[in-house]
């Protein structure tokens, strides 16, 4: 079964080039796309341990055209070659708060064009994958292609879940990887994920590390780094991305990084 991206729609430039980018995640991953398209400015995702809201940046006018929003999306998925899946709304918290499945393996919304971080509230750019099973996708203003990728690892062996996800986007997409690290060098015995690893970039602290980094790689990023990672990712995180990092990002938590550890596992026990 072909994994599913989850992917809110939002009729706007933003949210046109944000769809366009699932549309290339999807491609290079074999990933089938479901399409949200929002009938009313927030709804919930009920996860375990864990009520999300996801607030999105729109007027709630503009989502009385959901028809025109959802053939929009429509022509662009079937433009790109894919399937046009639109997910339909069966439960329902409160009349304005639709109940939305999160039974998916991806995930995407789009950001308003003055910021570069997810419009939910409550920090939901850091809430959101650390309680979510799937990992997030952050995308650039400008949809391109991405033609390598670039995982962050903090050097820690207890969260190597990251450079997991990494090296598993590398094999199902045939594209080399770039490990980029402040810590100790990771040890990757498998020679099937081994084979795709093209640089293995460590250094100290300080602004080059950036310029490392290709312009054209999809970079994926740890959401429970500490540390280092956590002081760079998060806290200067929108400012970082903004200027030394444009391109789009995967943030992988805690949950999503325990299913890639365990098919590293798997292959390195074998």
């Amino acid at each position: 079964m072909n994994p599913r991206f989850f992917h809110v729609y939002q009729d706007t430039p933003a949210g046109r080039e944000a769809l366009l980018q699932t549309v290339f995640f999807c491609r290079m991953l074999g990933a089938a796309p479901v399409v949200y398209i929002p009938e009313t400015p927030r709804f919930l995702m009920y996860f375990e341990n864990r009520v999300v809201q996801v607030d999105l940046d729109c007027d709630p006018s503009d989502l009385k055209k959901r028809a025109r929003w959802q053939a929009r999306a429509s022509e662009i998925l079937a433009g790109s070659g894919l399937d046009a899946h639109f997910l339909q709304i069966h439960h329902r918290t409160t009349p304005e708060l639709p109940d939305v499945p999160v039974d998916f393996d991806y995930m995407s919304c789009p950001v308003p064009a003055s910021a570069r971080h997810f419009v939910y509230s409550d920090l939901g750019m850091r809430r959101l994958p650390a309680v979510a099973p799937f990992s997030v996708l952050i995308p650039a203003l400008v949809a391109r292609g991405w033609k390598s990728l670039a995982v962050f690892y903090g050097g820690d062996e207890k969260k190597e879940g990251v450079l997991a996800a990494g090296l598993a986007m590398a094999r199902n997409t045939g594209l080399p990887l770039d490990v980029f690290t402040r810590g100790p060098v990771p040890v990757i015995r498998s020679a099937s994920f081994k084979a795709h690893v093209r640089h293995v970039v460590a250094g100290n602290k300080g602004n080059d590390f950036w310029m490392d980094v290709p312009p054209e790689a999809l970079m994926i990023v740890g959401a429970s780094g500490k540390g280092w990672f956590r002081e760079r990712f998060f806290s200067t995180f929108k400012k970082e991305l903004r200027s030394s990092l444009p391109g789009t990002c995967v943030f992988v938590g805690p949950q999503a990084q325990e299913s890639y550890m365990r098919i590293w596992e798997r292959e390195t026990d074998s």
